[in-house]
């Protein structure tokens, strides 16, 4: 396969020259004869001999030399420098904590670079929560931006929990060797920061994200940073990341740190895409880092430094910042190479990568640990034919697909597939980036299948093979295999729960398992968790699309181990839940019951772009509960419910009773607790029977709205947020159970005075450590106090010998 040579390579050689060794000292003729059209510039001791060819020809003629045989050896002619700065460390004072910079071999690709002046401008759009325009170590590497939370050209970071923007940005391109704070990953490059908000607190919709990517390559990002991932794959969000790659955008986006598989994480699932799982500095993957087949690389994840708002800098966690560092190693490649194309600078980081894993790709690092420097000597790229969504011993079931990409698409005129080393399908039209195909696994047996991908590049011939393990067979545990009206549903969520009889002869759930179902519907419930010969309730949940908008969707069967079990939602049941109240600020649950039991399993009622709350159901037996919140002091809050309704496919409108006629009424009064400030705070009520608390934030406990209550046994929790001297403390509360009638009007208390005693159990905390409390505390109604928490920054304001309450202390207590 040949090699191309990357397009303005820098200065590592000089073009052109080669240094030839002879094993003897040439003769006249000898160097005469080295060819035509070649130059003799030098000739040295020790038979050493440099000439001059045109740099395309470099190959054939080191090739050719060597067919000579008084010919040792055939180098380029390499340019070296006496070492400045970056050799010595920065001088920013927090580099010396700065220990993923080592492990990607970030300081040995900025010697490599060495002369940071003849670099061209890369521009990185970090699409986020708002930034810190002005910090002092990211000022002068912003450029435009826009903030798409606000709408406006301010993308300044918001009020709540917005570091996570210039922690990224940071990471990247922090001002480097200007004596303050940390060094940015592209040390001294011109590598410029373009701020786009479309995250509120860290949290952003699609249609916001989607704007934002238009706007970055429509205004010039070289690199898009997406530390940001979603489960739910979107056509529309499909379409801006296709169009940012045809425009030759390079993608970085975070595969999440939930300990899970990724597939089903966008951005970074969508090809394409560099997707980034996270390591630790024993270059291990850190346990929250998610992992599986669309991980093309690994970087540092943990205990990572970097700028937040107002001139600080704090340590964070996650795979946002092993994808920051990415981002970095791509502005630094396409800075000195600015031709490279966005698959050539991918494959540059792959191919350069530490293989910490498995050999070869794996699951948990991809093609390995980032290496920046490595990544900065490679000269040259050999065009690559991937699959890039299989590996070798992957298990595969059902229809899979096969996705493909090579280095140059553009020069592809046809790409075949075999399938144990039989040809099986062909794309002869070319594509801008991608070919993709599928293959039945059912029609082969169970075990190794060889899968074979050809392209064809004029008389070039580029090939790929990975054997993988077909197991379509359950020997054990389940397979369950969900659709909707004969469609696979991507991305439901399947519970598995063990049905037994316990001794008493009554029935019971455990539950077991929670899997996500794959792009082709299927999730496997594994042997360990689901043995053979038990039996187990299915359920399943997931989002129906209809008119226009997203219902929830539950199905439940019954089977035992082993078993493929297929689950289709063409006859659920349309089920709309009213409860005559507004539907602003309002949340509905609903509680299926399980068969000859008295358990039930909890879903979430999503209302539709109408305000109604629908719907599709299982037949049987379900409880639904209704709760307001957020209605403002001069509305009354309500707790509904309804229990035991049937839902056979006869009753689709379920009426929640909101009639205050027909309701309990319940005021609660808070009493200030002596040497706190109370700021806020949540009350709970859950009736005795039900799985749901139904909460209520008041930010002025001074007045608590009207609450309206269906009649039942109630127990009320309470979490008071507020401040004992500048310390920020929670104290969480448990009241009596309460008994609430029809047309009865309840008044509940919190607070006061404090009685008992508070039984610690060591007298020394390391920082950080919550103080666990033995609950003999109540207040002056009969309340108990479950727990009170300092809630800080500071991780040894644990240490210090304080509490929001004064005590006494004897040998055992305080």
């Amino acid at each position: 396969m040949e090699e191309v040579s990357f397009r303005n390579a820098g200065k590592l050689k000089k073009p052109g020259e080669l240094i030839v060794k002879y094993k003897e000292k040439p003769s006249f003729r000898a160097m005469s004869n080295v060819g035509n059209g070649e130059k003799i510039l030098k000739s040295g001791k020790n038979g050493l001999v440099l000439i001059e060819v045109e740099e395309n020809e470099v190959t054939e003629k080191i090739e050719s030399l060597m067919k000579d045989e008084n010919v040792e050896y055939v180098v380029p002619n390499y340019v070296r420098k006496a070492f400045v700065f970056p050799l010595e460390a920065p001088d920013d004072p927090e580099f010396i904590n700065q220990w993923g910079l080592a492990n990607i071999n970030a300081p040995d690709g900025w010697r490599i670079i060495d002369d940071f002046e003849n670099l061209n401008e890369v521009t990185v759009a970090v699409i986020d929560t708002g930034i810190d325009m002005f910090h002092e170590d990211l000022k002068d590497v912003i450029v435009g931006g826009y903030d798409f939370v606000d709408m406006d050209d301010d993308p300044i970071y918001g009020p709540v929990k917005e570091e996570h923007a210039s922690h990224v940005a940071g990471i990247i391109a922090a001002l480097t060797n200007n004596g303050v704070g940390i060094s940015g990953t592209c040390g001294q490059a011109p590598v410029k920061i373009m701020p786009i908000r479309a995250l509120e607190s860290g949290w952003g919709d699609d249609f916001t994200i989607i704007e934002s990517i238009y706007y970055a390559v429509d205004n010039g990002a070289d690199i898009i940073n997406m530390s940001f991932g979603g489960n739910m794959e979107s056509e529309a969000f499909n379409e801006a990341i296709e169009y940012a790659l045809s425009k030759g955008v390079v993608l970085v986006a975070a595969a999440g740190n939930e300990s899970k598989d990724a597939f089903s994480i966008y951005p970074a699932a969508h090809p394409g895409v560099i997707a980034v799982s996270a390591t630790d500095e024993e270059e291990k993957l850190v346990s929250f880092s998610n992992y599986g087949s669309i991980i093309d690389i690994a970087a540092p994840g943990v205990n990572i430094i970097s700028t937040v708002p107002g001139n600080k800098y704090d340590y964070f966690n996650g795979t946002s910042l092993s994808t920051a560092f990415v981002s970095a190693a791509c502005a630094l490649l396409l800075s000195k190479n600015p031709s490279l194309n966005n698959i050539e600078i991918q494959h540059i980081l792959e191919n350069s990568a530490k293989d910490i894993g498995d050999a070869g790709k794996d699951e948990k690092y991809g093609y390995g640990l980032l290496n920046i420097g490595a990544a900065l000597m490679t000269e040259e790229v050999r065009p690559r034919l991937e699959i890039m969504n299989l590996m070798d011993g992957m298990v595969v079931y059902d229809v899979i697909d096969v996705q493909t990409r090579f280095t140059y698409p553009e020069n592809i005129e046809k790409t075949e597939l075999y399938v144990n080393n039989r040809l099986v399908d062909a794309i002869s039209e070319k594509t801008d980036i991608f070919h993709n195909f599928k293959i039945d696994t059912q029609k082969y047996n169970d075990g190794p299948l060889t899968i074979k991908v050809v392209a064809y590049e004029g008389d070039r011939i580029h090939q790929k093979e990975v054997t993988v393990e077909v197991r379509n067979t359950v020997y054990t545990g389940l397979k369950v295999k969900l659709t909707h009206k004969g469609e696979p549903v991507s991305n439901g969520i399947i519970e598995v729960w063990n049905k037994y009889t316990a001794p008493d002869g009554k029935t019971y759930y455990n539950f077991v398992h929670y899997e996500l179902t794959e792009k082709n519907g299927v999730a496997v419930v594994p042997g360990s968790e689901a043995p053979n010969g038990n039996t187990y309730v299915i359920i399943a949940y997931y989002l129906v699309e209809s008119e226009g908008d997203y219902s929830s969707a539950i199905i439940v069967e019954e089977t035992m181990a082993p078993d493929i079990v297929e689950l289709d939602g063409k006859d659920l049941v349309p089920v709309t839940v009213k409860t005559g109240l507004e539907n602003e600020g309002m949340a509905v649950y609903g509680a299926y019951k399980f068969e000859g039991s008295e358990q039930s399993i909890l879903f979430n009622i999503l209302p539709n772009t109408s305000g109604e709350f629908k719907a599709f159901l299982n037949k049987g037996i379900y409880s639904f509960e209704a709760f307001t919140y957020n209605q403002g002091v001069s509305k009354p809050l309500y707790a509904l419910c309804k229990k035991d309704v049937l839902i056979d496919g006869r009753n689709t409108v379920v009426n929640i009773q909101s009639d205050k006629k027909s309701l309990a009424k319940i005021s609660i009064n808070y009493k200030n607790i002596y040497g706190f400030r109370a700021s806020g705070m949540y009350v709970y009520m859950r009736e005795k029977d039900s799985m749901i608390s139904k909460g209520f934030y008041l930010e002025d406990i001074s007045y608590v709205p009207e609450i309206y209550a269906t009649p039942g046994e109630y127990v009320f929790q309470y979490n008071i947020k507020g401040n004992k001297g500048k310390d920020e403390v929670s104290i969480f509360m448990e009241g009596k159970e309460v008994l609430l009638k029809k047309r009865d009007k309840t008044k509940l208390s919190v607070g006061g005075i404090f009685t008992g005693k508070m039984k610690i159990f060591k007298s020394e905390y390391v920082p950080g450590e919550f103080i666990n409390i033995n609950p003999v505390i109540t207040d002056s109604q009969g309340n108990m106090v479950t727990d009170a928490v300092y809630v800080n920054n500071d991780p040894f304001s644990a240490l210090k010998n304080q509490n929001f309450l004064f005590y006494r202390k004897d040998n055992k207590h305080i």
